[in-house]
């Protein structure tokens, strides 16, 4: 998840002006930039073993909305992409606030 603040910044102003075609790059950049592993066995990687699900299951939600908001795009619906703007933004927001408060 390394590019997805500055990718984030870009969508939105893709966004602005009904961009369609960047909204949908932009929307699939960052879902696909959603990348933590989870662990598969005991001896799992020291940064993903010490991450609770609730990132995992937050990534997933990253995924879901950004292919959502690619699709809304795909269809030019300028509603559909503000509503789903507004969701992609949410996971966003609520991963970081989790991960600052301490997990």
């Amino acid at each position: 998840m390394t590019w997805h603040a500055r990718d984030m910044g870009a969508l939105m102003s893709a966004i602005m002006i009904l961009r369609y075609a960047e909204i949908r790059e932009g929307a699939l950049r960052i879902a696909g930039d959603a990348s933590l592993s989870r662990p598969l066995t005991e001896d799992a990687t020291e940064l993903n073993s010490a991450l609770p699900e609730k990132f995992f299951l937050y990534q997933d939600a990253l995924r879901l909305e950004g292919k959502t908001l690619a699709d809304a795009a795909d269809r030019q619906q300028p509603f559909d992409i503000a509503d789903s703007y507004g969701r992609l933004s949410q996971v966003c927001v609520r991963c970081h606030a989790t991960y600052r408060a301490g997990r």
